[in-house]
């Protein structure tokens, strides 16, 4: 399948839902477009609901280009293996319109392509989850940017998270 052309000036919209399993996996969708970053927490990580940070459109066009070079437009729609109690992560771009999804349920077992794995870790790494996931470095700068209200509930919760993770810096701001 012939990818889009990535232009200057495309409309990009990179997208990432991980699912939880019956253990402590994290779930959560992060929306990477143009320059803003939208997360949105759902279980076992440190910072529930929707944040946001911000990025570089050089990075998100970075990021599509690993797409698009790893032939993306092209993979299957489903890896899906017959198990339960699993994450599952869907990963999907769309350039000026034009969409692709790939669905990743323990797909390396059912023959999926090791880069869908890097492709759904760059998206992370890029979109800086480890911050609202683990509650690691940067995961205070980025609430006070969107201005988020430390004197809330929600506020012990993540403080207590943070810490059964071992983030003191994070603690400690």
């Amino acid at each position: 399948v012939a990818a889009p052309v990535l232009r200057p000036n495309s409309a990009i919209v990179i997208t990432l839902n991980r699912g939880g399993c019956m253990g402590s996996c994290p779930s959560y969708s992060v929306t990477i477009a143009n320059q803003e970053i939208r997360f949105n927490g759902g279980g076992f990580v440190v910072a529930r609901g929707e944040h946001t940070g911000t990025i570089g459109p050089s990075q998100v066009r970075k990021l599509a280009k690993k797409l698009i070079d790893a032939d993306f437009y092209s993979m299957d729609d489903n890896y899906s293996a017959s198990v339960t109690d699993c994450p599952s992560s869907v990963l999907s771009i769309t350039v000026d319109g034009h969409r692709k999804k790939v669905m990743d349920y323990m797909g390396s077992w059912v023959g999926m392509p090791a880069v869908i794995t890097e492709l759904e870790d760059g998206v992370d790494l890029a979109a800086g989850n480890q911050r609202w996931i683990n509650g690691s470095e940067g995961l205070v700068q980025a609430l006070q940017a969107e201005g988020f209200n430390f004197k809330t509930y929600d506020a012990q919760i993540m403080l207590k998270e943070s810490a059964s993770r071992g983030q003191t810096a994070t603690v400690q701001e």
